[in-house]
């Protein structure tokens, strides 16, 4: 779980401090995330908390087309004014350590997208080999300028095959227990909404701070290991862009 959190941290500020005008850009700082837990029993890193608040670092480093934010790396490819693709890596899913269950975690995937105009699509793969699985997402990105707060506002749709959901949400028949049945789910996927607030502090110390909502798909609320049908995640940090 602290990994998973560190990366929704880690992409969120590769979106806002990302210097097109310049071949090189380096941001650092810290934050705390707040995160409603999905499971109940989740045995890995204390994640069996209704809600967990962790301390996370916050850094990225763009050299050129590329972009590096923790554990993610991506590739701006040729483009035009509308249409900019990518290519990148980096982690997706997450650990779940359920009693008695085969241990549930996180893996490498694949991605390729393109952001056009307001909107962002994507496409990644697991590489490593862990759940076999693929995400689609699509997105719209708004952005409001208030003096010196920027406001982004975010919807998305993001689409798991059977392979993704059966891995993460599923119940194999050696882990059946009175409580909880055998339970392969087919795809799934979640709707989110989030507003992002920034405010520029000085030329280069800016103030983040996020709150999303995710709703879960029936097929992945519906497995005896989740516990919610929505969660909530809230972010806030500091960082300082060198110039």
């Amino acid at each position: 779980m602290k990994s998973l959190t560190i990366l929704i941290l880690l992409l969120t500020s590769s979106t806002i401090y990302s210097n097109e005008g310049k071949g090189y850009s380096f941001s650092l700082g810290g934050g705390v995330i707040y995160k409603q837990n999905i499971r109940d029993d989740n045995q890995y890193d204390k994640a069996d908390k209704n809600s967990i608040v962790t301390p996370i670092p916050m850094a990225q480093l763009s050299i050129g087309p590329v972009s590096i934010s923790g554990p993610n790396v991506k590739v701006k490819l040729p483009g035009t004014t509308f249409i900019s693709p990518y290519i990148g890596i980096g982690r997706n899913g997450e650990r779940y350590y359920g009693p008695g269950m085969e241990w549930r975690k996180d893996s490498w995937f694949a991605e390729v997208g393109a952001n056009i105009l307001m909107f962002k699509l994507s496409y990644s793969r697991d590489v490593q080999g862990r759940s076999h699985g693929e995400i689609m997402d699509i997105s719209y990105n708004g952005r409001l300028f208030l003096g010196k707060v920027i406001l982004n506002y975010t919807f998305s749709h993001t689409f798991y095959d059977k392979e993704f959901t059966n891995y993460y949400y599923g119940v194999r028949a050696n882990e059946v227990t009175g409580d909880r049945p055998y339970y392969a789910p087919k795809s799934s996927g979640t709707n989110s909404v989030a507003i992002s607030p920034i405010w520029l502090i000085s030329k280069n110390v800016s103030w983040f701070n996020s709150v999303k909502a995710t709703f879960l798909g029936s097929k992945i609320k519906d497995s005896p290991t989740v516990a919610r049908d929505w969660y909530l995640t809230a972010i806030s940090g500091i960082t300082y862009k060198f110039d």
